[in-house]
């Protein structure tokens, strides 16, 4: 009799475990290894750099990014003294990794210390904000110095979420194709 009270807690134990439904609107929902992510166009980058960012569906500059917002690092292995072109390529998504980097020091925000009832330098002493990441390890047999692509937004600790695939596929405008593997059913529209 007692092993059959044992099985009951260890089921319901199981049925938690479950994940949640796959929806690329969801930061629950991660991509997918095997992905591919499909480069339209000829990238240009810097002598003496190896990434270049996007946000808002364009390259930017690193200096005009709002972190606040989703944006997305492209990156490469090796520093030249040279411009590298990256050409239109196929990159599987060999490996996903997603981490979040939380600040120790609060945040300056514009506020209003009348709704906030704070005033200007106060803080809670707890952890302000946090940088969501989601790190996609990316290979290419044509390309083997294009690393990975890391898609991340400062958020307030409290509310702090993952960019969610959809929100990947805006930051990369046209430039980019995030595709996700055929095995998996995502929506009627085949994205």
């Amino acid at each position: 009799m007692s092993r059959l009270f044992l099985v009951f807690p260890l089921l319901g134990l199981l049925g938690a475990c479950q994940a949640p439904p796959f929806s690329p609107d969801s930061p629950l929902t991660g991509v997918p290894v095997q992905s591919t992510l499909i480069l339209h166009e000829p990238l240009t980058l810097p002598p003496r750099t190896v990434s270049l960012w996007f946000q808002n569906g364009k390259q930017q500059k690193e200096s005009n990014l709002d972190r606040y917002y989703p944006h997305c690092k492209f990156e490469t292995l090796r520093m030249q003294d040279v411009s590298k072109i990256v050409q239109p390529d196929t990159f599987v998504i060999h490996k996903v990794v997603r981490w979040d980097d939380y600040a120790t020091q609060p945040v300056q925000l514009a506020h209003n210390r009348f709704i906030s009832g704070l005033t200007p330098g106060d803080s809670d002493g707890g952890l302000s904000h946090v940088n969501t990441a989601t790190e996609m390890f990316l290979r290419s047999g044509r390309q083997p110095d294009v690393y990975r692509l890391v898609c991340s937004q400062w958020e307030d600790a409290a509310e702090a979420n993952h960019v969610t695939i959809n929100q990947i596929r805006r930051v990369l405008g046209e430039i980019f194709t995030l595709k996700l593997p055929e095995k998996r059913s995502i929506n009627s529209d085949g994205s």
